[in-house]
């Protein structure tokens, strides 16, 4: 018996008119090198701090962050509702991440360090979630494939 090779993404952008080439840039690059990163972040942090709390916090947030980012790989390239669901919490926590990453590049008071995380999450709203989630909405009715 001969075995199939069927792309998804093919099958689906024939069958509903959608261009899907940000997403199979998503899936096949964006989320890899997001791995990727994670590992080098994850190095940087446990080689500076080798013998402290940061080293298991970050040890551990590597291995569930990785998984989830798998997870959401696998689950995006089956089209599942899952895959849906996993994409748009990517993409919030994502958008906070910017405020975070804003709030403690600085060396101010609390009250600025606030403020910087409010305004690097609103940029991060507006720059990098709602493209995506406007992205994903539309394509939503693709995300539908049960797997058993």
């Amino acid at each position: 018996m001969k075995a199939y090779n069927i792309n998804l993404f093919d099958v689906n952008s024939r069958e509903s008119g959608f261009s899907l080439m940000w997403l199979k840039f998503w899936v096949y690059f964006r989320l890899p090198i997001s791995i990727l990163k994670l590992a080098a972040d994850t190095f940087n942090a446990i080689s500076e701090n080798p013998e402290t709390i940061i080293y298991i916090v970050s040890l551990s947030f590597f291995v569930i962050a990785t998984c989830f980012l798998l997870l959401t790989i696998k689950e995006t390239k089956l089209f599942t509702p899952l895959g849906y669901k996993l994409n748009i919490v990517l993409i919030s926590v994502e958008a906070l991440m910017f405020g975070i990453n804003a709030a403690t590049g600085t060396n101010t008071s609390t009250g600025n360090i606030i403020l910087y995380f409010f305004i690097g999450s609103i940029l991060g709203g507006i720059f990098w979630f709602f493209p995506n989630y406007i992205y994903f909405s539309k394509r939503k009715s693709l995300f539908k494939i049960k797997v058993k």
